[in-house]
């Protein structure tokens, strides 16, 4: 059956029922409508197993992903190696500060400067757990002032240096400590 051209369709106000031009039946008119949306049904039908199959496949996905997801475990050796090569790596960058203030020119008058921020220092010695540091040498180049120290305290009061040292002023403070007998040695670095 060819495509044919659909019926005009009159509303009557008089009545709720349309009237259908040229002597077509209702059932004519249902058949025309049928047959024009059927392949629109077909359509639309394959549009929704596609969005299903998707679906499916996102879902699969999502769940095998969720499933292979765990955290890699290290060993006690791995987690060591890792933690020695972050204490090596810093050592390095101490080393190379160090160095770096080895090379400036010697500034007298910051390094009369930090003694009198030591000085204030000492007081705050008690606030911050610190009992047992001992002030040694203090002397400053350029930018960079480098501070000898002594602790004899307890090891986990150390944390709180880094926060004693900012306070003398300075906004960079790097620190190494080497223990000797029951205390520590420590230089300090401030810029």
């Amino acid at each position: 059956m060819a495509a044919q051209e659909p019926m005009p369709i009159r509303a009557n106000t008089n009545h709720h029922k349309p009237e259908i031009n040229q002597g077509v039946s209702l059932s004519e008119v249902n058949k025309l409508v049928e047959s024009q949306l059927q392949p629109m049904q077909g359509h639309l039908n394959q549009q929704q197993l596609t969005i299903t199959k998707l679906a499916q496949q996102i879902e699969q996905l999502l769940s095998a992903n969720t499933s292979t997801k765990q955290e890699p475990t290290l060993s006690e050796e791995q987690i060591n190696e890792q933690l020695e090569a972050s204490a090596q790596e810093q050592r390095q960058a101490f080393a190379d500060q160090e160095l770096l203030f080895e090379l400036e020119e010697h500034d007298k008058s910051a390094t009369s400067e930090l003694a009198s921020a030591l000085a204030d220092m000492e007081n705050r010695v008690a606030v911050f757990n610190l009992n047992g540091l001992e002030l040694g040498d203090a002397e400053c180049r350029g930018t960079t002032c480098r501070l000898q120290l002594n602790f004899n305290g307890d090891e986990a009061a150390l944390e709180y240096l880094p926060a004693l040292l900012a306070a003398s002023g300075h906004s960079q403070v790097s620190f190494t400590s080497e223990k000797f007998g029951e205390g520590y040695s420590i230089t300090a670095l401030l810029n």
